[in-house]
């Protein structure tokens, strides 16, 4: 079987890539709308700067362990270190668990405007 891995054209695809897979919908919207609708002004700054500063740093580390070592989520944090491979599996199995929300949350807010 051939080793054919699909690639970016270009850095602009891969940071757009990154970003849609690490934002939801509901922070773009939903959250800031919340927080300052209710007075959460100084903590959606504080939200803001935290989920720049972690959230940037945990994406360039989980795209340079994917780079190193060629393989899936589940797999590629077992490979540097087997101390490490329950967090490959937490890398696929919190998202499983996100992805329902927004299709519920979709639906519920179409019921209710029916």
């Amino acid at each position: 079987m051939s080793d054919k891995r699909g690639n970016f054209s270009g850095k602009l695809g891969f940071v757009l890539a990154s970003a849609s897979s690490a934002v939801g919908l509901g922070n773009l919207w939903r959250f800031p709308y919340l927080a300052a609708e209710y007075g959460g002004g100084t903590f959606l700054f504080i939200y803001i700067i935290l989920a720049v500063s972690f959230g940037f740093a945990l994406m360039i580390t989980e795209v340079a362990i994917g780079r190193k070592t060629g393989k899936s989520a589940i797999v590629a944090f077992s490979a540097l270190d087997k101390r490490f491979g329950f967090n490959g599996l937490l890398a696929f199995i919190i998202p499983v668990i996100i992805v329902p929300y927004y299709g519920v949350y979709r639906w519920c807010r179409l019921l209710l405007k029916a």
